[in-house]
């Protein structure tokens, strides 16, 4: 499948956070499940399941707060977007969608929040009254929103529009809420240049405690934990059973 990062030409590239390499990591506790784990010249290296909500791990994961490069990040790009390439802003309802989502990922026949090892790759998104914003290797990545509606009692779809590779780019994102107990979202990128849709599962920031998390800690980078595929043609009702 193709896929597609929407990042903004024009825009400056910034790290996102850099404190998630210097938190202290369990390297001992008899009770700590480990995926993996690994020590070499190069550092300290360990995949866990983090069962401790308290973690300062959910703190990192839940602050949606920008700093100055990213708010620099987001006005340079938004403003290439309209003075550049002359998308037109609209401000639109949110409805009764959550603003900030965090991506959730199958693991072992269950569901879990992540940490990855490199930062870029959280994939957070804040949809606000005119922009889509995601957390990407790239930076921070802006779209601006052409519409939202709400299609049916728990579904939703959202229009963007960006600039990428010397042309527009429009998508339409159908937002279904798959299980409204967990409030587990299934995400449809629709590209209407033809492009294969991808898929994504989110849950509101608020939800996240919901779930146990998945921490990836990394002295240096290394690869990200391989995730169970997820049929989105067919999805769970179950959040426990992907």
């Amino acid at each position: 499948m193709k896929k597609v990062l929407l990042v903004v030409l024009c825009l400056p590239l910034y790290s996102c956070d850099s404190t998630h390499k210097t938190t202290p990591i369990r390297t001992s506790k008899a009770d700590t499940n480990f995926i993996s784990r690994s020590i070499d010249s190069t550092g300290y290296y360990a995949i866990y399941i983090e069962t401790n909500r308290e973690s300062i791990y959910y703190t990192q994961l839940a602050n949606f707060k920008f700093d100055d490069y990213d708010s620099a990040d987001i006005i340079s790009s938004y403003q290439c977007l309209v003075n550049e390439h002359h998308l037109k802003p609209a401000k639109v309802d949110l409805l009764d969608l959550p603003r900030e989502w965090l991506p959730l990922y199958a693991y072992k026949k269950k569901y879990y929040i992540y940490k990855p090892c490199e930062w870029g790759l959280v994939n957070r998104q804040i949809i606000n009254d005119s922009l889509l914003i995601s957390w990407t290797v790239g930076g921070l990545s802006t779209e601006i929103l052409s519409s939202i509606k709400k299609i049916s009692t728990n579904s939703y779809t959202v229009g963007t529009k960006t600039f990428y590779d010397g042309k527009i780019v429009e998508t339409e994102i159908h937002i279904h809420v798959i299980d409204t107990a967990k409030t587990i979202a299934l995400w449809e990128y629709l590209y209407k240049d033809g492009t294969n849709p991808r898929y994504q599962l989110f849950i509101p920031k608020d939800s996240a405690k919901n779930y146990e998390l998945i921490v990836n800690y990394c002295s240096n980078k290394v690869d990200e934990l391989v995730f169970d595929s997820v049929n989105y043609a067919e999805p769970t009702k179950n959040a426990d059973n992907p």
